[in-house]
């Protein structure tokens, strides 16, 4: 209808005022109509604003279609409710994709190893996943010091095909945490050549590259793939951490007021964008940054 449409194009079009008092004055609002209380969910979650985003999802989720329990499930995540998410996901059932992916999630927010393997393995035994899905699992092992398990899913992946662009970064990642930086160079080059350039592999070389010392190549590969997509959130961390290398504070600070421009919760970021200001002789632009990091939920 309508005002709904009214109501969302406000908010997502900037004006959140307008918005917000359309939502709260509508009659169909007050009336707890389930469009307008999703409406309302979404919004809070928009805001990260958890607590209130889960308040109104549990007040629609029993009439709500299945969609709406996988957004509710989302929210209960990010709200740091791992255990509540897990309840909608059983309620949602165990054989879609969305299901098994937010399984991993819930318990890796909980701390349970074994149960994230397994849902790992139930992820991966899904007859849709394929070698974007087998990636992801690798770098969420990786990035929590899994070198094992990332290892055994590694040849899982490599038993199809070993000069699949996805594989091969990860490949290089494995071999980047193992020390061998000679060898992820090489294997992250030959996933540049075989995607034809793609983004996610440039900046991975350009990451690669700056961490084995070679800032000059980094900076060209960072190049390309801004070249590509000027906003790209991972190729302008790799540029400010360049800069912040080269002790160019300065314009490092702009990287990081441009990356929290788009994701304004980037705790690496708000800690080196700390350093840079400390770097300046902006004490209290620094001290104000640290506190924000506090702030966040």
């Amino acid at each position: 209808m309508l005002e709904l449409f009214e109501i969302y194009s406000d908010w997502f079009g900037g004006d959140r005022d307008s918005a917000t008092d359309k939502l709260v004055n509508s009659q169909f609002y007050k009336n707890s109509d389930l469009d307008f209380l999703l409406a309302s969910a979404r919004i809070s979650a928009d805001e990260k604003d958890w607590h209130s985003s889960k308040m109104m999802y549990d007040r629609i989720q029993n009439s709500a279609q299945p969609f709406v329990l996988y957004e509710s499930a989302e929210v209960h995540l990010q709200g740091h409710d791992p255990m509540y998410a897990l309840e909608l996901y059983d309620i949602l059932g165990q054989t879609s994709l969305k299901s098994l992916k937010g399984r991993i999630s819930a318990y890796t927010q909980l701390g349970s190893d074994k149960d994230v393997l397994n849902a790992i393995h139930d992820y991966l035994e899904n007859e849709y996943v394929g070698t974007r899905e087998y990636a992801e699992c690798i770098n969420m092992l990786l990035d929590s010091n899994k070198i094992s398990d990332a290892q055994n899913l590694l040849d899982r992946m490599g038993r199809s095909n070993k000069k699949d662009p996805e594989y091969l970064m990860c490949y290089s990642k494995f071999r980047l945490n193992s020390g061998d930086f000679r060898g992820a160079k090489h294997s992250i080059a030959e996933a540049v050549r075989t995607s034809n350039g793609d983004i996610s592999a440039v900046v991975l070389s350009a990451r690669i590259k700056l961490l084995s010392g070679d800032i000059r190549g980094s900076e060209k590969d960072c190049k390309k793939a801004m070249k590509i997509e000027p906003s790209n959130l991972d190729a302008l961390a790799v540029k400010r951490d360049i800069l912040m290398k080269k002790g160019d504070h300065s314009e490092a600070l702009e990287i990081c007021r441009q990356i929290l421009s788009k994701q304004s919760a980037d705790i690496t970021t708000m800690m080196i964008m700390a350093e840079a200001m400390r770097a300046t002789g902006d004490d209290n632009g620094s001290n104000m940054t640290l506190r924000r990091i506090l702030d966040i939920d």
